[in-house]
């Protein structure tokens, strides 16, 4: 059941991934690796409580920084963002030099409207990019997140070549595009971020998790 679940869930058949997630957590209700992965189908759906309950379950079993991690942005995407903090704190606890752990967090405090707090830790997030990139200029996902560190600190040059070196790099990840579109609101373009969110739209993204994301409030209406 759980080979078919991740099958499904590779397939992006999200419906038929939780049912199979479903029958591993009820013929083993101590597999906290299945409660994780149904509620990341159930996220990638847009049943964010639903996915919370699950990853709760899943971090009782096993604690660690991705289930943490998980529930941040679970959270994060229903707009409770003190409890967001809190998931992407503990993750922080647990793996202090993740750049992204510290990126999340500030993200969600320039949405609660801490913005001292959130330069403070974006400061920090591209410090620790800054030592992985050092060792991996490739990694097209940390270079599309120093992207959106340094445009929220309102760095155009950086934000831009980091975003250039991204898209050269990771050419059609959604998740570099997620991030340009990220960037360009963050640095008041917002007819560019209308054009990748169309694109990154077109791709296949989960729509519930692009319709949830509380940035893209900000898009001209010609982008949905």
């Amino acid at each position: 059941f759980n080979a078919r679940g991740i099958f499904h869930f590779q397939q992006g058949d999200y419906p038929n991934a939780i049912e199979n997630f479903t029958r591993v957590t009820m013929l083993n209700p101590e597999n906290s690796g299945a409660f994780n992965n149904l509620g990341t189908a159930k996220y990638f759906i847009g049943e964010f409580n639903d996915a919370i309950e699950a990853w709760k379950q899943s971090e009782a079993l096993s604690p660690g920084r991705e289930v943490l991690s998980n529930m941040g942005t679970g959270y994060y995407y229903l707009r409770e963002f003190d409890m967001a903090q809190d998931m992407y704190r503990r993750a922080i606890e647990a793996a202090p030099k993740d750049h992204r752990l510290w990126g999340n967090l500030a993200d969600t405090q320039r949405m609660a409207n801490l913005g001292t707090d959130a330069n403070e830790t974006y400061r920090k997030a591209i410090d620790l990019a800054m030592d992985e990139y050092a060792i991996n200029d490739g990694d097209a996902i940390s270079l599309s997140r120093l992207a959106v560190y340094h445009a929220a600190l309102e760095n155009r040059g950086p934000a831009m070549e980091f975003l250039r070196l991204a898209r050269e790099t990771g050419a059609g990840n959604p998740y570099v595009l997620y991030d340009t579109v990220v960037t360009y609101l963050l640095l008041d373009s917002p007819s560019e971020a209308s054009d990748f969110y169309r694109e990154l739209a077109n791709s296949g993204f989960p729509k519930s998790i692009l319709d949830a994301e509380p940035m893209f409030d900000a898009l001209p209406d010609m982008a949905n």
